[in-house]
C-alpha cells in the first residue's frame, strides 16, 4: 500500500461582504502539525485558490518561517523571514516584486547587508558588515546589475 506524500488541507470559509476567503492550512501528514496558513479567494472561472490577505509558514518545532501578505497571488509588503526563532531577513513588495529597503541578518541580529530594490531589480547601494557592525564591501547596483566596486560579497 502506498504511503500518501503531500500536505493534508484544511480549509476554512471566512464569510462576508465582496469575495468569499478561505484560510487554508496545510498540515504535516505525518504529524498533523500545521506548517502553512493563508489567506484566499477562489478564481471564479477555475476555482484556483488566489492567496489574498496573510501567510504564515513553520517550521517543525511551531516557530514561524516566513511572515507576509498577499493581494491578488502577489507577495505585497513587508515580508520576515526567520531561523531557528530569530530573524534573518526583512524585504517589502509592491505588486509581486521586491521593492524599498531589505536587510539581511547574522544569527547574533545583528546586520549582515543591507540594500534597495526599485521595481524587483536591485537598486543603489548594497552595504555589508561584519559581526561588529564594520562596513566589510559596499557595491553599487544600477537596474540590478553591479556597476561599480562590485569585487566582494555581492
Amino acid at each position: 500500500m502506498k504511503r500518501m506524500i503531500g500536505l493534508l488541507m484544511m480549509v476554512v470559509v471566512v464569510g462576508g461582504c465582496g469575495k468569499e476567503i478561505e484560510v487554508v492550512k496545510m498540515t504535516n501528514p505525518f504529524t498533523q502539525q500545521v506548517i502553512e496558513e493563508y489567506e484566499c479567494y477562489r478564481d471564479e472561472d477555475t476555482n484556483k485558490p488566489i492567496k489574498h490577505g496573510y501567510y504564515k509558514s513553520y517550521y517543525g518545532d511551531k516557530s514561524y518561517k516566513q511572515v507576509g501578505n498577499y493581494k491578488d497571488d502577489k507577495k505585497d509588503g513587508k515580508w520576515i523571514e526567520y531561523y531557528n526563532g530569530k530573524l534573518v531577513r526583512e524585504e517589502n513588495y509592491v505588486n509581486g516584486k521586491e521593492e524599498g529597503k531589505w536587510i539581511r541578518y547574522y544569527e547574533s541580529g545583528k546586520v549582515e547587508v543591507e540594500g534597495n530594490f526599485v521595481n524587483g531589480k536591485q537598486e543603489g547601494k548594497v552595504v555589508w558588515y561584519d559581526e561588529e557592525g564594520n562596513i566589510t564591501d559596499e557595491d553599487i547596483y544600477k537596474d540590478g546589475e553591479c556597476v561599480e566596486m562590485c569585487e566582494g560579497n555581492e
